[in-house]
Order: C-alpha cells, then sequence, then structure tokens
C-alpha cells in the first residue's frame, strides 16, 4: 500500500522553504518574530507582526492508478495597505510551475502551480487579506 502524505510534514517543509526562498520571509517554528518580519505561521496568522503569511492544507486527493498525491495549500497573506499582495507577488515566482524541488523535512515536490488568489478584506486591525491557493504533487512511495 501507498504511503499517505502527512499534512503536517507538508506544512512544514513549505513553511521552512519558504523562508528559505522567498526575498525577506522568515520562518520560525519557536522565535518571537520581529515587527518588521515578514513572518511565516503555521496554519493560522499569528496577531503580530503586521506583514505575515499562514501556511495550511485544505484537500488532499490521492490518485487511484499513479502514485500521484496532490496537496492543496492555502497561503493566507496579511499586510497593511498593498503589503499583502506584494508578499504574495513575490511568493508567486518561486513557485508557481517549480518542478522537481525538495522541501526540507524529506519531501520532494514534483509540481507546484498556482491555482487562484482572492482578496479577503481587512481584519480587525484594518490590514488587508489575500488567499492564495496552490497544488502541489508528490508521489507516493
Amino acid at each position: 500500500m501507498s504511503a499517505v502524505i502527512p499534512a503536517a510534514q507538508v506544512r512544514r517543509g513549505l513553511a521552512a522553504w519558504l523562508g528559505e526562498n522567498v526575498p525577506d520571509a522568515v520562518w520560525s517554528d519557536t522565535a518571537p518574530y520581529g515587527p518588521d518580519d515578514r513572518a511565516i505561521f503555521l496554519r493560522d496568522l499569528g496577531s503580530q507582526p503586521d506583514t505575515a503569511v499562514a501556511v495550511e492544507i485544505y484537500h488532499t486527493e490521492n490518485d487511484l492508478v499513479l502514485p500521484g498525491t496532490e496537496v492543496r495549500v492555502q497561503l493566507m497573506f496579511r499586510g497593511r495597505g498593498d503589503v499583502a499582495d506584494e508578499f504574495a507577488d513575490d511568493v508567486f515566482p518561486v513557485l508557481h510551475g517549480r518542478h522537481h524541488f525538495p522541501l526540507p523535512g524529506g519531501l520532494v515536490v514534483q509540481r507546484a502551480a498556482h491555482l487562484y488568489a482572492a482578496p479577503l478584506g481587512q481584519d480587525d486591525n484594518a490590514r488587508e487579506r489575500r488567499s492564495d491557493n496552490y497544488a502541489f504533487v508528490f508521489m507516493r512511495h
């Protein structure tokens, strides 16, 4: 039987990868973020700093014939003014259309594709929010 692609491993691996590959993005599992960081969170946006992205898995589909698993990921961006859009725009070229790249933690992404983006309005602190959704294909072993 084929192995399951662990959602927590995808979430953490992608957060670490974004921290390594997106300009000025900061991933920390334990250290507090500074007020000017472009912070990366798991699942939910922390209250600070103002500029941040949260990484969450919302769908996994295992192919019945081929050993591929598609994992859909929501990246929820937040920032003042146009900052959420700018952060998302910096992520797009490093992810969309990228093939065969390793995530920290041992998973290898076969293909990444941007699906769509949607504005989500302001949060309670007048920071704009935006959701970008990506599909990642992994091969089960």
